[in-house]
């Protein structure tokens, strides 16, 4: 059997201690969480596509008009735009690299690409398909 790896991340600026300890204590293998994603509704190299596709476990979250992951041990997580600028997404559970997520936000292509703690590069923008 293989070795058991967690993230622990360390303490982020302006983040309460309460939140940091949590964060780690609940925190388990990204490798134990199975999902599934369901975009619906975006684009493809510019030509709009109606017909659900399963997406990949490279991101959370996938670009599209609306989005839907479901994962185990247990995780729920709903994306949706709000028109072509505004980025609608919330969830509850363990995320794909086992930290456990309780969100509610709403960003822009620009917002999400500068992330929290650092850029997040490669993403989709608009309705086009992809990670975001």
């Amino acid at each position: 059997m293989g070795a058991y790896l967690k993230i622990v991340e360390e303490q982020h600026h302006g983040e309460p201690s309460w939140l940091y300890k949590l964060g780690n204590a609940t925190a388990i293998d990204g490798d134990t969480v199975k999902s599934v994603g369901i975009a619906w509704i975006f684009t493809d190299e510019g030509k709009w596509n109606f017909v659900p596709r399963i997406a990949g476990a490279v991101s959370l979250f996938y670009n599209a008009q609306f989005f839907l992951r479901l994962a185990l041990p247990f995780g729920i997580f709903f994306g949706c735009r709000l028109g072509s600028t505004y980025l609608f997404q919330c969830g509850v559970g363990w995320a794909l690299n086992g930290r456990l997520k309780l969100l509610l936000r709403i960003q822009t292509d620009a917002s999400a690409a500068a992330g929290v703690t650092g850029p997040n590069y490669g993403q989709s923008g608009g309705y086009e398909y992809g990670t975001h």
